[in-house]
């Protein structure tokens, strides 16, 4: 019996270490297959909002992240899941060590470019405040996840027998990463996350909630405010809850939660929510002005249901929350591009007419 034998007799000794791996191993599988699911459900969606759609900052975004992350847990399903002793690639040390670079790698471009969505959307409904949108990108990318999963960089990669994954990273106890791994990181990381979501769906309240109940009294219709507070709220409380447990894993001993479930319920949850996030924005340019409601999931999301306007590049992504023509909130580079289309081919402009009747319209509402 070789010493590499001797090592795996010994390990497979401790049920609750190897029980850590396929517990592991089984939420990857069903946090993928929930992502994949989600992919073929909203893929007509996407083929209407995004591919038959005007090319925009969104379009770019909502690729990037859709199937980075689509990419990245493809690659992590490969070098970690084995169905049976016979089932998986080959692999070797080299090629174990060289795949989880790639899918970190990935992983670290994908949680950039969220970053950058969020950093974006927000700065814009603060008057493209470049300052505040730069800090919320830097302190986005602080993603516990992400910033974890880095660490591996650091780790020696060794191949394991069935039921363990295929490619096992392993560090020494004495070696610093060790605390780092098991508590510093994941506590840090995580509470930054915190006070970074937090601050996040307190900007989008703060700018969204007046107008809101402003725009409702006087009879308004405010989509654009309504699909920030539901779709903003649902992914802020996700990621907020995802840090907190985190948390929880890396400081009660008792809790019995692997830290590696945060990072496979982000890997899935956070293209998901995202990518639904500004299809919803990219629908308030969809020329229909619908979604096929038969290829939404059963979580509800905001509807979006408006008139349709079109955007610059940033598109409805990046506008500033204004009023439409016929008194429906959009964003700036929406409405001045619909005012625009407005105006007939003699050079005059019609929409004053139009903004002036919605105005006389909405104090006759005010004043019943």
């Amino acid at each position: 019996m070789s010493a590499n034998d001797d090592f795996w007799q010994y390990v497979f000794q401790d049920p609750e270490f190897v029980g850590s791996f396929v517990t592991y191993n089984v939420s990857l599988v069903a946090a993928a297959c929930l992502l994949y699911y989600d992919y073929f459900l909203t893929f007509a969606d996407e083929v209407r909002v995004v591919w038959k759609a005007p090319w925009s900052l969104a379009t770019v975004l909502f690729l990037l992240i859709r199937y980075g992350f689509i990419v990245d847990v493809t690659l992590v399903l490969l070098y970690n899941v084995r169905i049976s002793s016979t089932s998986g690639p080959d692999v070797t040390p080299q090629s174990c060590r060289a795949m989880y670079m790639a899918a970190t790698s990935l992983q670290l471009v994908n949680f950039s470019m969220v970053s950058l969505f969020v950093a974006v959307r927000i700065m814009s409904l603060w008057s493209r405040n470049f300052y505040l949108g730069t800090f919320l990108f830097l302190l986005g990318v602080a993603n516990p996840s992400s910033l974890t999963q880095s660490l591996g960089f650091g780790f020696s990669w060794i191949t394991a027998p069935w039921p363990m994954p295929a490619c096992v990273g392993s560090v020494a106890e004495t070696n610093v990463l060790w605390e780092i791994i098991d508590l510093d990181l994941p506590i840090a990381s995580s509470a930054i996350s915190i006070g970074y979501e937090v601050l996040c769906l307190a900007l989008t309240v703060a700018k969204t909630v007046g107008n809101y109940r402003e725009q409702r009294k006087i009879g308004m219709r405010t989509p654009l405010s309504e699909l920030l507070l539901r779709d903003g709220s649902m992914y802020f409380f996700v990621m907020f809850a995802l840090a907190l447990f985190d948390i929880v894993a890396a400081t009660v001993p008792t809790s019995n939660l692997p830290n590696d479930i945060n990072s496979t319920l982000s890997r899935v949850l956070t293209p998901i929510l995202t990518t639904r996030f500004i299809s919803h924005l990219r629908t308030m340019d969809d020329p229909d002005g619908t979604r096929d409601e038969k290829l939404v999931s059963m979580v509800n999301f905001a509807t979006s249901q408006c008139p349709p306007v079109r955007g610059r590049f940033v598109g409805s992504l990046g506008g500033d929350l204004d009023f439409g023509p016929n008194g429906f909130e959009t964003d700036d580079g929406a409405s001045s591009a619909q005012a625009h289309h407005d105006t007939r081919a003699d050079g005059s402009d019609d929409s004053t007419a139009i903004l002036e009747e919605s105005r006389v319209r909405s104090s006759r509402t005010g004043s019943t």
